[in-house]
């Protein structure tokens, strides 16, 4: 022990006899480890930490799937719903839930909140409690039963000032009185990635045929079941579901995956490329800092020499030299934890708000701890070249302070190796951020199929207790549109169910006439919207033939539809689609057939990294059983005179009626690369900073390289050399080590490239362009490191060089 305090104090004494040296290393130390830390804190919350519920290895989200489409998991309806809860054995305990949004009112300005409708047993089935208050039970979910919501924390606090009063007053949700019988404890947050406000009781009623496809189910495996016994338990309720009813389609079965895999399984990939990325920068920097205490301990060959002639042996020099590297460290890891404070909230304030669970992002102890080990680990990887170089030197020599040493040229080729996988590493980081950044380009460049500009947004949501027809429904969205079209500015409005570019709500299959499909399969399903006459015009997308909508479209008349381009040339290729009739819905009850009107141009509502899909439009005038809709704009006004006017238009109709989800669609557009911009933007700045610390490692390299050699330099030109000679024989030394570095870079990032293929928009893992732009590029860097040390080495004097030592 007093040995190992003697290290630590002898490592402490570099803060004072070598005080810029240890300031840089504590500094580059600091900033490699507070970004790991700050990467690390939220990796840790969203992909290792345990989900806040009780045995949540036991929690398991049940889907639909299709072995035809890999990674398929569909939602389920109410017959495979309930099939299940009276079928499964191996699970305890299960829920049915679907995300809803919810008008509030009774008290202060109506609000849109994030709802949830859920079966009585759901938070039972997680294990959840209510921190004030009771949480559902099958009181709550009896026919006859009074209506009862659980509210969110947050919105308690927000909205009822966090009064316990709370429990057993009414509220109006979605127009209907409903009794707070209690309030979830902070921080649940179920389904994410946003936690619902309020939560209602979902009372599934007996279903007669197998659609439509909305609902989701969580349940409670029994204690100790396997895997095995778990799929063996989902292939009996498939087989009692086909059995029940036969006339559905067969090419499906029921699966089960953990609920914290399927709310981080897209997520996974992208935040360990995160943390491996900056990891290799810190790694870099590691390498960086090790050649500097190289070249140090060159530096200090004598006063080593002489602790050796006093009795030191190998083991107690080579301590000592990683004794300093671990103090250095530790002080940069100290400083790395408290940057991390600030670097962690600012990047969960710049995440997308997709990414679930931020709101559990801190520094836990399990952070610290993986703080800690990457400290020790990195303090011991930079001593480590030193500790082994101590000792490994002539001690007459080095007494006598020759110049050069059979140590000192061991340092030097260490120093040259870790120059060159400096070069490596940050050449992989590069191909890989260069590729992310041109597939994003190419993502922004992709055109939606509408006209994004000056056009405003905003959501409406009709409760079923004021709005329980469709004659309702279509009357108010009619006296919405007209008068939301008088506005000053605007220059035409229409409402749909969904929008561009990731607001798609609902699929639907369909049956093209005269063509049944096949037994035991499934009719193709493709996005459906309901939308009002004008909705193409405002939106600014083509009509590529046939006709649009029209007033005359109504319930009553014949039933019409478009189809895009997409679904046109998909479903009738090589044939006119006009006047063709399909049949929408379940093929095995009743389907209600429709008329093929028109085509459009295709409008992506999936996502911009995906193809446009096929897509038909209903007029709302003849299917109007939606009742969230969408009101679309085209105006010349400002966002916020355009959202109070319709706030006003919407107060004059339904008072307690809230507008909500107001944007431009210019922002919506933003939105939808939001996740892809965040990792691209930390991947190239990762990159950035991994080629500025390994141009500065050939930089200090070459620059210790000229300063060992300037007795060779003199004697080089006072024999006549020219400078240019000088020059390029450092260039050469330098680049030759960029050059090799390039080369295994390459190779990395082309394996890299494989890894994020699945990242990349219109473009390939090995795009040659992006290599060849990467390369130049850090055979710059290195042109530039390289130069500045070999134009020194041009203006060494001979006769000042001949004196050198």
């Amino acid at each position: 022990m007093d040995g190992l305090f003697q290290d630590l104090r002898a490592g402490l004494r570099v803060l004072r006899t070598a005080p810029a040296l240890a300031l840089g290393v504590v500094a580059a130390f600091a900033l490699g480890i507070g970004a790991n830390t700050s990467i690390y804190s939220i990796v840790n919350a969203v992909l290792l930490r345990a989900l806040p519920y009780s045995e949540p290895e036991r929690l398991m989200e049940v889907a639909l799937s299709r072995d035809a489409i890999p990674g398929d998991r569909s939602q389920l309806c109410a017959a495979d719903a309930l099939t299940f809860g009276e079928t499964t054995r191996v699970f305890e305990r299960h829920a049915v839930y679907v995300a809803q949004g919810m008008a509030l009112s009774g008290e202060g300005v109506p609000e849109q909140v994030r709802g949830t409708f859920v079966t009585a047993d759901f938070f039972d089935t997680l294990g959840t409690r209510a921190t004030l208050g009771r949480t559902f039970d099958e009181r709550d979910g009896a026919a006859a039963a009074p209506d009862t919501v659980v509210l969110g924390h947050a919105l308690w606090q927000r909205r009822f000032g966090g009064s316990p009063a709370i429990v057993g007053r009414q509220v109006v949700v979605d127009g209907r009185p409903r009794e707070v019988i209690g309030v979830l404890p902070p921080g649940f947050d179920f389904p994410g990635p946003r936690p619902s406000d309020v939560y209602a009781v979902l009372r599934l009623e007996p279903a007669t045929v197998r659609a439509p496809f909305y609902l989701s189910v969580v349940g409670r495996a029994r204690p100790g079941a396997t895997g095995a016994q778990i799929a063996s338990d989902l292939a009996s309720v498939t087989t009692s579901i086909k059995e029940r009813y036969p006339d559905s389609p067969k090419d499906w079965r029921m699966t089960a995956t953990s609920l914290k895999e399927t709310l981080v399984s897209d997520l996974r990939p992208a935040l360990l490329l995160l943390l491996g990325a900056v990891s290799l920068v810190l790694l870099i920097a590691s390498a960086n800092i090790a050649g500097l205490l190289l070249a140090r301990a060159a530096g200090r060959r004598r006063e080593m020499a002489v602790r050796a002639a006093l009795g030191a042996g190998r083991g107690r020099l080579a301590r000592l030299a990683l004794s300093e590297a671990v103090v250095l460290a530790a002080l940069g890891g100290l400083g790395g934890a408290f940057l991390s404070l600030w670097g962690t909230d600012l990047l969960v304030a710049w995440a997308p708000a997709s990414l679930p669970r931020l709101g559990e992002v801190r520094l836990d102890p399990g952070v610290l701890a993986y703080t800690i080990g990457v400290t020790l680990f990195c303090g011991a990887l930079a001593g480590l070249a030193p500790a082994l170089q101590a000792g490994g030197f002539d001690l007459m020599a080095s007494l006598r302070d020759s110049a050069r040493t059979t140590a000192d040229r061991a340092g030097v080729r260490l120093r040259r190796a870790l120059v060159v996988g400096e070069f490596a590493v940050a050449v992989t980081l590069l191909g890989g951020a260069a590729l992310l950044l041109h597939s994003f380009v190419r993502l922004q460049r992709v055109d939606p199929g509408f006209e994004t500009g000056r056009l405003v947004t905003m959501r409406l949501s009709l409760p079923n207790a004021r709005y329980d027809n469709g004659a309702k429904r279509a009357a108010f969205y009619r006296d919405l549109v007209a008068q939301a079209a008088a506005l000053p500015g605007v220059k035409s409005a229409a409402v749909s169910m969904s929008i561009p570019p990731d607001q798609l709500q609902m699929t639907n299959p369909f049956t093209v006439e005269g063509r049944p499909i096949p037994p035991g399969q499934s009719p193709p399903a493709v996005a459906q919207l309901l939308i009002s006459p004008d909705y193409f015009a405002t939106l600014g997308a083509p009509v590529l033939a046939g006709r649009v909508f029209t007033p005359a479209d109504r319930e009553g008349t014949t039933p019409v539809i478009l189809i895009n381009q997409t679904m046109a040339r998909q479903v009738f290729p090589g044939a006119d689609p006009i006047g063709r009739r399909l049949a929408l819905g379940d093929p095995t009850s009743d389907p209600q057939w429709v008329t093929i009107v028109g085509v459009v141009g295709d409008v992506r509502y999936s996502g911009l990294d995906l193809p446009p899909e096929p897509t038909m439009y209903t007029p709302y005038e003849q299917d109007n059983w939606w009742p969230a809709m969408f009101l679309v704009l085209r105006t010349d006004a400002d966002l916020g005179s355009t959202a109070a006017g319709v706030r006003r238009i919407v107060a004059g109709l339904d008072a307690e009626l809230p507008v909500y989800a107001v944007s431009r669609m210019d922002e919506l557009l933003e939105r939808s690369v939001a996740q892809p911009r965040f990792r691209t933007t930390l991947i190239g700045l990762f990159a950035a900073t991994a080629m500025l610390l390994a141009g500065l490692g050939a930089y200090g390299l070459l620059s210790y390289a000229v300063r060992q050699r300037t007795r060779e330099m003199g004697i080089r030109l006072a024999l006549g050399a020219q400078r240019r000679d000088v020059l390029a024989l450092v260039m050469r030394d330098g680049m030759r080590l960029a050059a090799g570095g390039t080369l295994l870079g390459v190779a990395g990032a082309l394996l890299l490239g494989r890894l994020l293929s699945g990242m990349l928009y219109g473009i390939g893992p090995s795009d040659p362009a992006t290599y060849l732009s990467v390369t130049a590029l850090i055979l710059m860097v290195a042109l530039v490191a390289c130069f500045i040390p070999a134009r020194r080495a041009t203006r060494v004097q001979p006769t000042e060089a001949l004196r050198y030592e």
